[in-house]
């Protein structure tokens, strides 16, 4: 190991070293009080009407509201032993910040920057991610199942790049896919990317055996979610409660319904991460103009994503009476869309014209290589994973919780763009500086809600 390499490897442990420590100052000043979910829906209920019993608890949760037997044994955990949580929620932290650069670049070639980065991106998130329905319920439901969700797949990441893959490290793998998948967003997204995964294997005609162990244990959860009694139980009474009227809604309109609330809410929401998303196309395009000297109308396009965004996402300080009336057209059913009415297709059709730029943007970058796919699929499994809400009467009240993911998968093709990018140095840099620079603000106001 030379002197470079020494000293890059002292750069990886502090930075990974000082983001578990911020991750564990976070948790450790989280005041837990039973506040929500935590307290209404495990903690009061396990021991009124349970006496602490866990296994009481959770078969009949499992019989009457949810098949997340898994993660609740973990959720039961955390409301009554809090420092376990805590302690465990800050490596759930780290794992979520710190592995997506190492899923993206071998190990061998991982920079100190490359962790400063991807930590700043994890750091961005909104904190609603985290404690929306209670700091346990949704972190052990959401950010657990992300971070072990990542853990699950980074194995056959490995050996699909021909890295030397621990045996361990497949065993941790199948343990940490119980977990994933038993959240069912999750568990979709999964197996989607290994079928992906395991299709890729077959064209090179290598073998897809790693696969199986985390296949097998997929496919098993998918089975006893979409059996379980008590997730029908919940349909029933969610139906009635959030959305009564969801049965009579066309298959076209749960489709519309949850592609226009996701991408709403991605680019005219004002969210900093995917507002850094765009903001890296538009620099990138420019000093790719530069750096090739070549102008290119395909490289154009990839302007548009940030300028159309920040514009949206503004209009509470630029108050455009068009914007405006765009944004009225958005509603409980997604949009006012009707066939029969060209004028209510004009969301959808600005949302669709921001996707389709920045997978434009995207083969522009990499070159028209076959390296955009993989970008490219992390977007539309991004859109994918919150658009299957909108076949669920809870898309509301889920509120902004089950975009954890869809962050995740956009974070993940941030760092793939940056990396495989042929721009200036210099650009590279400018972005770290200001995603990191957002990262310290939003870490700073997350910690005055505590």
């Amino acid at each position: 190991m030379n002197f470079n390499q020494s000293k890059n490897r002292r750069g990886i442990l502090m930075v990974v070293g000082l983001v578990f420590l911020v991750c564990l100052i976070f948790n450790l000043n989280i005041h837990l009080t039973g506040f929500k979910d935590d307290g209404a829906l495990f903690l009061n209920p396990l021991k009124n009407k349970f006496d602490g019993n866990f296994l009481s608890f959770l078969i009949y949760r499992y019989n009457t509201w949810s098949s997340r037997i898994v993660i609740e044994i973990f959720t039961l955990i955390g409301v009554t032993v809090p420092i376990v949580w805590k302690l465990l929620n800050a490596v759930m932290m780290l794992i979520a910040a710190i592995l997506p650069a190492f899923l993206v670049k071998q190990y061998k070639d991982i920079r100190w920057t490359d962790l400063v980065l991807s930590a700043s991106l994890f750091f961005t998130f909104p904190i609603s991610f985290f404690s929306e329905t209670g700091w346990v319920a949704t972190s052990t439901n959401y950010l657990w199942v992300y971070s072990l969700g990542l853990v699950s797949i980074y194995p056959i990441v490995q050996y699909i790049r021909k890295e030397h893959v621990p045996q361990w490290l497949y065993i941790l793998s199948a343990f940490t896919t119980f977990y994933a998948s038993n959240q069912e967003q999750m568990a979709l997204l999964i197996l989607g990317f290994l079928l992906i995964f395991g299709g890729y294997l077959f064209t090179q005609k290598r073998s897809f055996k790693p696969l199986l162990p985390t296949l097998g244990i997929n496919i098993f959860s998918l089975i006893f979610v979409f059996t379980a009694k008590g997730n029908d139980i919940r349909y029933e009474h969610e139906l009635k409660n959030w959305f009564p009227d969801f049965e009579q809604l066309s298959y076209f309109k749960r489709i519309e319904l949850g592609y226009s609330s996701t991408l709403r809410h991605l680019f005219f929401d004002n969210q900093i991460t995917i507002l850094l998303f765009t903001l890296l196309l538009f620099v990138f395009t420019i000093t790719r103009f530069i750096y090739s000297k070549k102008f290119s109308l395909v490289g154009v396009v990839g302007l548009f994503p940030f300028i159309i965004s920040l514009f949206f996402s503004l209009n509470s300080f630029i108050n455009n009476g068009r914007v405006v009336q765009i944004l009225n057209m958005f509603n409980q059913y997604g949009t006012t869309f009707s066939i029969y009415d060209p004028k209510t297709w004009i969301p959808d059709i600005i949302l669709s014209i921001i996707l389709f730029t920045i997978l434009l943007s995207i083969i522009y970058l990499l070159d028209y290589q076959v390296a955009a796919y993989l970008p490219i699929l992390f977007i539309c499994a991004a859109i994918a994973s919150r658009l299957i809400m909108g076949f669920s009467p809870t898309i509301w009240a889920s509120a902004t919780r089950t975009y954890l993911f869809t962050y995740g998968l956009f974070m993940i093709a941030f760092l793939y763009i940056y990396t495989h990018s042929k721009v200036f140095n210099v650009s590279k840099l400018g972005m770290v500086l200001v995603t990191t620079v957002l990262a310290l603000y939003s870490l700073f106001t997350a910690f005055g809600t505590l």
